[in-house]
This record gives structure tokens, sequence and C-alpha cells, in this order.
């Protein structure tokens, strides 16, 4: 066993070992295989002097990418003692306690210039701290730990992306985007009476799908928008509002036939208007489900 000069050699030692900076020879390379408190160094260990203390480094070094990988000094129970790397500054090692104190750190720098806690899980500047907010969320916590984390906001919504305003030049060009589509649409409308530009538009495919995409993102849209939109006769609910008038537009054409020919008998592939045939054929074909005010109407040209 150890006397009493070895175990204070080896503690000593020990004490030394944890407080060396990373730029000092281990005491593995300064001593070889035969350290002083061995129980094979004899009378040796008893004449070893006490080795000073080193003082404490007060930053870690600057980072050097270009630097060999640090690998920390091994303390009692085979456990790491340093748990940050200087020159990998997102490795860390140690216990789990020191480990979980030193990401809160990163998270409350992360914060401070984020403005939030949702740091993505592939946070290209520091992945482990990435990794470590989703197992976080992920994990069931110690209470302290978890009012640690909430007490940051931690758990508060996730902050919404900011609208493209017109405080930016980015946003300063989509307002004007937006501006140029009102205008093609008023034109639109100058020219059939209407703003039901269909998505398919062969006149103009891109005002047909932006007519659908401000109908299907009107939750979105600013009051602003909604306003001018409805100023020049935009119609949100068009589905309903263009069947029905596909219905009577058709019913018309109908009429128009019935007068000519004096009877509703349309042939279904008739050649003067393909459309007006299908349309006949689908009428007689469900006008048990139809409405009555259609039921009403058809019967009045003689439509049976």
């Amino acid at each position: 066993g150890f006397g009493p000069a070895a175990a204070a050699a080896y503690e000593e030692t020990l004490q030394a070992e944890l407080s060396r900076p990373p730029n000092r020879p281990s005491a593995a390379a300064r001593y070889g295989p035969n350290p002083p408190w061995t129980a094979a160094a004899g009378a040796k260990a008893r004449s070893v002097p006490p080795m000073p203390r080193q003082p404490t480094v007060a930053a870690a070094p600057a980072m050097d990418p270009t630097a060999p990988p640090f690998f920390p000094p091994m303390g009692s129970m085979g456990m790491m003692t340093s748990m940050f790397n200087p020159n990998h500054p997102t490795m860390c090692v140690g216990n789990a306690e020191d480990i979980w104190n030193m990401m809160f750190e990163h998270l409350l720098l992360y914060k401070a210039k984020h403005g939030h806690c949702y740091v993505p899980a592939t946070y290209k500047i520091n992945p482990s701290l990435g990794r470590w907010v989703e197992t976080q969320r992920n994990s069931t916590l110690q209470p302290d730990k978890r009012a640690k984390l909430a007490s940051v906001g931690f758990y508060n919504p996730r902050p919404k992306k900011p609208n493209k305003g017109t405080g930016s030049r980015t946003g300063a060009l989509w307002e004007k985007h937006w501006n140029d589509m009102l205008g093609r649409l008023v034109k639109y409308k100058q020219k059939h009476g209407h703003c039901q530009v269909p998505f398919h538009c062969q006149e103009d495919p891109q005002l047909g799908y932006w007519v659908k995409n401000q109908r299907f993102k009107k939750h979105k849209l600013s009051p602003e928008r909604i306003e001018k939109l409805e100023k020049v006769g935009f119609q949100w609910d068009v589905a309903a509002k263009s069947q029905n008038e596909l219905w009577k537009e058709m019913f018309e054409r109908l009429k128009k036939f019935e007068k000519i020919h004096n009877h509703c008998f349309v042939p279904s592939r008739f050649k003067e208007d393909p459309k007006l045939g299908n349309w006949v054929h689908r009428q007689r074909h469900v006008f048990h489900k139809l409405a009555d005010d259609r039921k009403k109407m058809l019967k009045s040209i003689g439509f049976m």
C-alpha cells in the first residue's frame, strides 16, 4: 500500500492535474511508467518534494482550428475532470451534471442573441447545443431542471416568422409585386366583368395562381389587402357562387335551343354546343335530386 509520503505526493499531484492548463504535459508524460507515488518507487517516494500548485487559468486559450484535439486529464474513478475542449468548444465531456449546466449556459447565450430558446436540431454553429435542446424537450426532466429551463422561457410558444412587411427591401419588393397582381386583376375584370379568374388561365397563368392563393391564404392577409380586394369586387367564397352561376348560364343556353328547335331534347353529342349536350344529359340523370326551384325552371320550358 501507499505510505503517508506517497499518499501526500499522490494527493498533491492529483490536485495539480485538476488545475493543469491544457498546454502543460500530463503527469504520465512527466514521470513515465514509475510515478513517485507507486510502491515500486520505494524510498524515493518519501524523498519527492511536494509539487507546487499550478496557477489556475482565468480563461481558456483562443481557439485554434488547426491545433490537434485536446484530450482532458483523467481524474479519480476514471472520470473526465475537464468538460471543455478549447480547440473544439462544441465538444463537452465530464459528468452529467456539469455538462447540463454548461449546455444551459450555451442556451442562455443563444437566447441573448436570438430572443428565444428554439435552437434548431441542426444548428451548425453549435451542433451539440441543438441536439441537447431537442433532448430536453423530448425527455422527462427533474423538477429543478425543468424549473430552471422554464425560468428562461424554454417552454414559451414558438415565435412566429415575421411577415414580409414593407420595412425592408425584400418586403418592399413583395408589396410591389402584390400591387402589380392586383392591377392585373382589375384589368381582367374590366375585360370579363368579374374577378373569377380560373386557376389554369391561358390568358394569364400567373394571375390565376395568384387569385387562388389569395383565397387560400385569406386568414394570413392584412386587413388593408382584404379591403383592396373587396373594393374591386373580389369574391372569397367563389366555389358555391360559380356553380350556381354556371347552372344558370347553361339554362339560358338551353332556353335558346328550345326557342330554335321547339323542344329540349339536346343530343348528348351536340356538335354545335357539346357542353350543352353533356349538361342536358346530366340534368336528366340527376333530375330527381335537383332543388325544387331548378326543377320548376326546367319544367317551365318543357324539359322532360
